[in-house]
């Protein structure tokens, strides 16, 4: 994860995440786990991230504090 980071910043490109909290891989993850994996990935640096379903989408930008 700290090397997309560094490579994004170094290039001057937006660091995406695919963080998944354990217990929901394969990136189907639920609403709770997406928000977590979001926050977390935000306080480490990233950007955004990813999302496998579309049901991830508001507990993404929620937990990167994107407004709806």
């Amino acid at each position: 994860m700290t090397r997309t980071l560094i490579a994004a910043r170094t290039f001057g490109k937006r660091a995406l995440a695919a963080h998944w909290r354990p217990g929901s891989r394969g990136g189907l993850g639920d609403a709770e786990h997406t928000a977590r994996a979001a926050r977390e990935g935000r306080l480490l640096g990233f950007d955004g991230c990813l999302c496998a379903a579309e049901h991830q989408v508001s507990a993404a930008n929620a937990g990167f504090g994107q407004a709806q």
